[in-house]
């Protein structure tokens, strides 16, 4: 069953409180998977009731200090910008913050408790169970890269981001459940390939549909596998990951249009999948070196 989008609603709403402000969030791009904003907070002091997925806050600009409750333990730290501090779902909780000069800016995201569960069983097995223990202030490097492009997409938002969106989430929740799991075998799978049909569906369904807003979950019904196989199979059978094969495709399918046809340039943005002209523009130079009007110019 697809997943509806995941509104700010399903959030403990810490960013609620007064005085703070979001700058921008993705409450309104369609993503499924995962939730994330970009805010100004106050100091304050609160306490907030259990949601069912996962919370992970960054510090984004200078140190907060942090006194947090939460499953019997206080948590005391000074947060260091680009650390995170993780609340497990179903967790209620009591925390202050303060900062010298006032607010702070932060990027929180949401992980959804079925994507961790999805992730747990296909990498240990279908029984597998894992709880999640609350963390303050960890230093992980690959958690902050990962929490930055999301941060990169939410200052500059995309429809067309909603299968990285789908990717990042996914490998988020990997990066969490994998230390949990210390002395359990992982399941062998990792010369597992899609066949050569289940490719050849995955390319035509994904072919067929640029210009419209594709997803994990759609493109892995059409190829009559799980989520979880085609993100984890698909890169070892086309060499590239489903995310990145949509925008290759995209950009050969504008840089065709272009240069083949005189459709206006925000005409076959769309038609290929891009949010607007400027994604395009922005696609088409990072893949071929030169902006689409450069190739039109030329052809």
């Amino acid at each position: 069953m697809p997943r509806s989008r995941f509104s700010y609603l399903e959030t403990h709403r810490v960013v609620h409180q007064p005085g703070s402000v979001v700058h921008c969030s993705s409450e309104n791009v369609d993503w499924t998977s995962l939730f994330a904003c970009i805010c100004s907070e106050s100091p304050f002091e609160g306490s907030f009731a259990a949601v069912k997925d996962h919370l992970i806050v960054i510090p984004l600009g200078k140190p907060v200090r942090i006194a947090r409750d939460i499953n019997g333990e206080r948590q005391e730290q000074i947060l260091l910008p680009g650390s995170a501090t993780i609340t497990p779902g179903g967790a209620d909780f009591k925390m202050r913050t303060s900062s010298d000069g006032g607010a702070y800016d932060t990027l929180h995201i949401y992980i959804r408790d079925e994507t961790i569960r999805e992730i747990s069983g296909e990498m240990f097995g279908s029984q597998t169970t894992v709880d999640l223990p609350p963390r303050v202030g960890i230093m992980d490097d690959i958690l902050r890269s990962i929490a930055y492009e999301i941060r990169k997409m939410l200052m500059a938002p995309s429809p067309a981001d909603r299968i990285y969106a789908e990717t990042l989430s996914r490998t988020i929740a990997a990066h969490l459940v994998r230390p949990l799991m210390s002395g359990r075998s992982l399941k062998s799978n990792e010369t597992h390939k899609l066949t050569p049909q289940q490719c050849k569906r995955a390319v035509d369904y994904i072919e067929e549909r640029l210009g419209q807003n594709l997803t994990l979950a759609a493109i892995a019904k059409a190829a009559g596998v799980s989520t979880g196989r085609l993100n984890n199979e698909f890169k070892r059978s086309m060499a590239v990951a489903p995310y990145q094969y949509v925008m290759n495709a995209r950009v050969r399918r504008a840089n065709a249009l272009l240069t083949s046809s005189d459709l206006p340039l925000a005409e076959i943005a769309l038609h290929c999948g891009f949010s607007n002209q400027q994604h395009m523009t922005r696609m088409v130079r990072r893949a071929m070196g030169r902006t689409p009007g450069a190739i039109r110019r030329d052809r």
